[in-house]
């Protein structure tokens, strides 16, 4: 692929190993989805809904200040801050939201040694607990760059990562929730 200039057109090597890395993550997480098929356990508790729905709002509201906090960036850089914190806030919200409903189960009762179901839904929510940890210190880190004169370019590689995390949650939102 040649530009009109005749230079031969340059690879964006981190948006290509954003986009591996994700390849990776899907193999990963495709390999807990394929566990908790196979593994079919019933679920012998009812959980919150209303809880697991204000967290799944929170994580879609994080996504959706990233895009405007990314769309803002050239043009209004204080709305772009303003959006890429609030992306950043709802994220660390989903957690404290995870950590809390952890908390109520496991002083309920509900220990991952309770039974196949209980130990497949503490490592399926504590794994995207994690990414979604892993992505808020991303989007953290990007948000400071920017903060500091960046252009948002860290932020701009990590919105594919927060964007599958997202998803991820949607399909564990149905699979624990709603099942």
């Amino acid at each position: 692929m040649e530009l009109s200039a005749g230079r031969p057109a340059t690879i964006d090597r981190a948006r290509v190993g954003v986009l591996v890395f994700l390849a990776t993550e899907v193999m990963f997480f495709a390999g807990l989805f394929s566990a908790w098929i196979v593994l079919a356990p019933r679920r012998q508790a009812e959980l919150d809904l209303p809880l697991a729905l204000a967290m799944t709002a929170l994580l879609l509201s994080s996504s959706a200040c990233l895009h405007v906090a990314l769309a803002a960036r050239a043009e209004n850089r204080p709305r772009s801050l303003c959006f890429g914190f609030a992306a950043l806030l709802f994220g660390l919200l989903f957690l404290a939201a995870m950590a809390w409903e952890w908390g109520a189960l496991l002083a309920g009762g509900s220990r991952p040694s309770t039974d196949l179901w209980w130990a497949c839904f503490y490592v399926l929510t504590g794994v995207h607990g994690l990414h979604v940890a892993a992505g808020a210190i991303w989007i953290g880190c990007g948000w400071f760059a920017q903060a500091r004169g960046g252009g948002g370019r860290a932020l701009e590689l990590a919105a594919p990562y927060w964007h599958f995390v997202d998803f991820v949650w949607l399909v564990l939102l149905w699979a624990l929730y709603f099942d």
